[in-house]
């Protein structure tokens, strides 16, 4: 739901319910209102009438003893009520002119001998009309006792009222039209200034318009100080962003000047390896000459072992070819070594994966010999497209960093399952595991655990890296004591598996 529907519909819904209770209760008030003016008219009629039969000198009752045995009296009655006095034997002394006390008959109050113990009002229904009685109590002449019931219709009481429900009900649908406008009109001053700040984020964010920043209209004070603070905000980031291509513009410099030095001196070793191998390997040692102040120790060496230092001469120029490689794979990957992934360019080939794993985990075991126990369960042989290269050293880091965190004797367990969509290979140790303050920190260049002996915190991130650039995720799990696995998931359609 956006802001200003949002704002419309609460503010038309408060503002309706306060306008429909604000006129129930002026309803309520005025019915209360008519229906205490008609009994206080009541009661003031009684007492006159009261004080007439009981005072006056035209008063029937006065000097005569009751009961009364004539018929009875008529007076003349206040103006829209009717009335009657009633003695104690049940007969009716006086009464209104043209006998309409029907009404009173129908009250609490008319049968003979019931008398109130003091004033009542009550609603009685006669011929279809409510009629509002008034009860009170007289002490008659000669110590009897009387009762004088007035009575008016309510009729115009409750004309009023139903005139006051129509147009109640005609101010209802006024009020609720008042309550929209008035809540669209909040809707609109309250929503304005949001909406124009939310449509610049979102043309900054879409078109990228760094230079473009908020303008707050409107009077109220919370959206130009939201105004203020997104403006200062993309005034740090677009300086961050400044930093940041500065920053890394460097770091391409720099990565590609450290490349070029290095890939340099590594064509110098590999023309010097070449050399060792082909130009200054001695064919037959024993025919070497040699200075007259050579050791006599390496002149009988040479003479009596040729065969054997050949082998070392040729293992120490292999050794150097291997390292030649490493460094120039090591080179060639400097790039994610030092976070900048954009920079490497990936070569795309045909990779069939368990045969991949399967060397890997031959040449450590290997290097290793007996001191951690290596498994691998390849159960399935699926194939993609990525650099075999990185790959391979991304997925022999992870196999190293398991055989340097397992413990003499412990084992390392390489597995390979595939889905209809990815492969996924875990390499689990029996190690003493990560404990979990660190664990979100494995995979940030340069960390190092604080118990941690040797490595320099690159080898996890740029294993890390090289799955994030064949689109897969690297995560990890670990229980202290118990060991750490390392999962990968590689996707393959999108890389073309076979």
């Amino acid at each position: 739901m956006s802001t200003r529907l949002y704002i419309a519909v609460v503010s038309t819904t408060v503002l309706a319910i306060a306008l429909i209770l604000l006129g129930l209760a002026a309803y309520v008030v005025l019915a209360f209102s008519l229906h205490g003016q008609l009994d206080r008219g009541l009661a003031a009629e009684g007492q006159q009438l009261r004080v007439y039969f009981l005072t006056s000198q035209d008063s029937p009752l006065v000097g005569n003893t009751l009961p009364v045995s004539t018929t009875p009296f008529e007076a003349v009655a206040p103006s829209g009520s009717v009335f009657r006095l009633v003695g104690v034997d049940g007969r009716v002394l006086a009464r209104s002119v043209g006998n309409l006390t029907a009404p009173l008959e129908g009250s609490a109050y008319g049968a003979s001998g019931a008398w109130p113990q003091s004033l009542v009002y009550e609603t009685v229904e006669h011929g279809g009309t409510r009629f509002r009685v008034y009860s009170l109590p007289l002490q008659l002449p000669a110590q009897a006792q009387g009762i004088l019931q007035i009575a008016r219709p309510l009729a115009p009481v409750e004309q009023t009222l139903a005139h006051l429900r129509i147009v109640l009900l005609a101010g209802a649908g006024v009020s609720l039209l008042i309550a929209v406008g008035v809540g669209l009109l909040l809707a609109h001053i309250a929503a304005k200034p949001i909406e124009d700040v939310a449509s610049a984020t979102a043309r900054i964010r879409a078109f990228g318009e760094d230079d473009e920043r908020l303008v707050s209209r409107g009077h109220l004070q919370e959206p130009h100080w939201l105004v203020q603070s997104l403006n200062n905000l993309l005034d740090r980031a677009a300086q961050a962003e400044a930093t940041a291509s500065e920053a890394s513009a460097f770091r391409a410099q720099s990565t590609g000047y450290i490349q070029r030095q290095l890939a340099r001196l590594i064509v110098q070793q590999r023309s010097l390896n070449d050399f060792l191998r082909t130009e200054l390997r001695p064919r037959d040692p024993s025919a070497l000459e040699l200075p007259d102040t050579q050791d006599n120790a390496l002149r009988g060496f040479l003479q009596t072992d040729p065969r054997g230092w050949i082998t070392a001469y040729d293992d120490v120029v292999t050794w150097l070819e291997t390292q030649t490689a490493a460094l120039e794979r090591w080179v060639h990957h400097l790039p994610l070594y030092i976070g900048a992934q954009e920079e490497l360019e990936l070569e795309r080939e045909e990779i069939a994966l368990a045969p991949l794993l399967f060397g890997i985990c031959e040449e450590r075991r290997e290097q290793h010999g007996d001191s951690v126990q290596i498994e691998r369960q390849l159960v399935c042989t699926p194939r993609l497209r990525g650099d075999r290269q990185s790959l391979l050293d991304a997925l022999g880091a992870l196999v190293d960093n398991a055989c340097y965190s397992t413990p003499a004797g412990g084992a390392v367990t390489v597995t390979l399952h595939c889905a209809e969509t990815d492969a996924t290979i875990t390499v689990a140790d029996t190690g003493a595991g990560i404990p979990p303050e660190e664990l979100p920190h494995v995979f940030t260049r340069f960390y190092r655990a604080a118990d941690a002996s040797d490595g320099h915190g690159l080898s996890l991130p740029f294993a890390h890296d090289v799955v994030a650039q064949h689109g897969g995720a690297l995560t990890v799990e670990s229980t202290p004591g118990e060991g750490s696995t390392f999962t990968v998931r590689l996707p393959r359609e999108q890389n073309g598996a076979v």
